[in-house]
């Protein structure tokens, strides 16, 4: 009777020990794989959509004049406020002292604006226009060119 129950406690425990050795095991991984998560927020790296594309992606920057601008139209598309994002896009387009990035996110912008307020003419309008400035990266202009068709 004392061997049966010997044998209970080792397999018992031998079981206990296998169990503790995948759960510590699965715990590891899980923390090895938030970590990678986490650097590769921190990283600011955009996932790349179109990673075989054949396309150079620009290195155009934005004017520093007009980032406040920018940073206005942005806000005005985060809040909804679609007339006024079409409105200030336009003027952002149209100023002298803007980039061809600055107008190819303006463009962006409005174009999503005018998809919004359901004006497909000036959606698709939009949408060549920040195309053919060719300023925007990868992952913007393939989104582009597939909202597109």
């Amino acid at each position: 009777m004392l061997f049966r129950n010997l044998k209970r406690a080792l397999l018992s425990a031998t079981i206990i020990g296998l169990l503790g050795t995948a759960a510590v095991s699965v715990a590891a991984e899980g923390t090895r794989d938030r970590a990678e998560r986490s650097s590769k927020k921190k990283s600011g790296a955009a996932e790349v959509k179109y990673p075989e594309a054949t396309r150079e992606e620009p290195k155009a920057k934005g004017s520093p004049k007009l980032q406040s601008k920018l940073q206005k139209l942005v806000d005005v598309y985060n809040k909804d406020e679609f007339d006024k994002t079409r409105v200030q896009a336009d003027e952002l387009i149209a100023n002298p002292a803007a980039t061809d990035y600055d107008k190819a996110l303006a463009a962006q912008l409005a174009s999503q604006a005018a998809y919004n307020l359901d004006d497909t003419a000036a959606t698709l309008a939009y949408l060549k226009q920040a195309l053919e400035l060719n300023a925007l990266d990868n992952n913007s202009h393939y989104q582009m060119m597939y909202m597109l068709a």
